[in-house]
């Protein structure tokens, strides 16, 4: 029962990053910039859901895990990576 509930939650929240990551990447179409920060926001969103997506499959298989952590690594590293070109170049 635990494992099917993680499995509908962890899909759930990975089609709302993904829909998140979609409506960054056409949000970012709209400006036009010699480094495109958005590129680096919306991959890193897209890790952070393909990590959701193999954190329930390390219940069931455990070399799942260490999918898991690379995908959330890269995407938290990608993440940082946009929201500081963000700021750099926005002086937010």
């Amino acid at each position: 029962m635990f494992e099917s509930t993680l499995l509908v939650s962890s899909w759930i929240t990975a089609a709302l990053l993904v829909s998140l990551s979609w409506f960054i990447y056409k949000y970012s179409k709209n400006f036009v910039v010699e480094v495109n920060y958005w590129k680096y926001i919306y991959q890193g969103i897209v890790f952070f859901a393909a990590s959701e997506i193999a954190r329930p499959l390390h219940l069931i298989i455990s070399e799942f895990f260490n999918v898991y952590l690379i995908y959330s690594i890269s995407g938290s590293i990608l993440l940082v990576y946009g929201f500081y070109m963000l700021y750099k170049t926005e002086h937010v």
